[in-house]
Formats: C-alpha cells, structure tokens, sequence
C-alpha cells in the first residue's frame, strides 16, 4: 500500500511539476526538491485526484446500469416484435390455404353444373 501511494505521489508530482503548477520546486539530479508547503499543496491535488476519480468511477456504474436496463429493454421490444411478425406469418399463411380452397370451390365443374341446374330449375319453374 505504501508503495503505491510513493508510486502515485511520484507520478502526480512529476505531472504537476511539469506543468509547472508549483514553480518553487527545484530540479534536482534524482527528482524535485519540496518544500512542506509544496508537499501540501501535492497532498492536496492527490486527494482532489482521487475524488476526481471516486466521482468518475460512480458514474461510470451507473452508465453500465443504465447500459444493461437498455439492453433488457432492446431485448424485450425485439422479442415482442419477433412474435407479431410470427403471428402474422400464420395469419398470412392461414388465409392463403383458405383463398385456395375458395378458388378451388369456385373453379369445381361439379359446383358450376349444380349451379347451372339450379338456375335453370328456378327459370322453368317460373313458366308455370
């Protein structure tokens, strides 16, 4: 733990330093020089790193939350979707057997013949 916090001191410092955010720091031939008031001043934007981070890191799981409840609610609508056009298939495939019969029907000679007498039953019977 130790360790990472020199390893973080170490780069945030270097960082800071080179952006010159804290001018009185002295290069020296291993590193930089600090005062207590630099060392302060770099404990501070370390902690205000680490909110920094703490703030970003909140936000990212709730956008992966966000994420998966959009993902749910894709899958769902999808699916819904997936068995309308399934139902209408059948429908579409329902009514086409039943217009094949119906033109059978229409097209049988037996039905035309029928009808043929039929028609010619009601005009005869209308002569007497």
């Amino acid at each position: 733990m130790m360790l990472v916090i020199c390893l973080m001191i170490s780069l945030v410092a270097t960082t800071v330093l080179a952006r010159s955010e804290i001018p009185e720091a002295e290069k020296m031939d291993q590193g930089y020089y600090l005062t207590e008031q630099e060392m302060i001043e770099l404990a501070k934007q370390i902690k205000k790193m680490q909110e920094k981070i703490s703030i970003l890191e909140t936000e990212n799981e709730t956008l992966k939350e966000r994420l998966a409840a959009e993902r749910k609610a894709y899958e769902k609508a999808i699916k819904q979707a997936n068995k309308t056009i399934d139902l209408q298939e059948k429908q579409i495939a329902s009514l086409q057997e039943v217009n094949k019969m119906l033109e059978k029907q229409v097209n049988d000679p037996d039905i035309i013949e029928k009808l043929t007498l039929l028609l010619a039953g009601v005009g005869a019977g209308q002569l007497f």
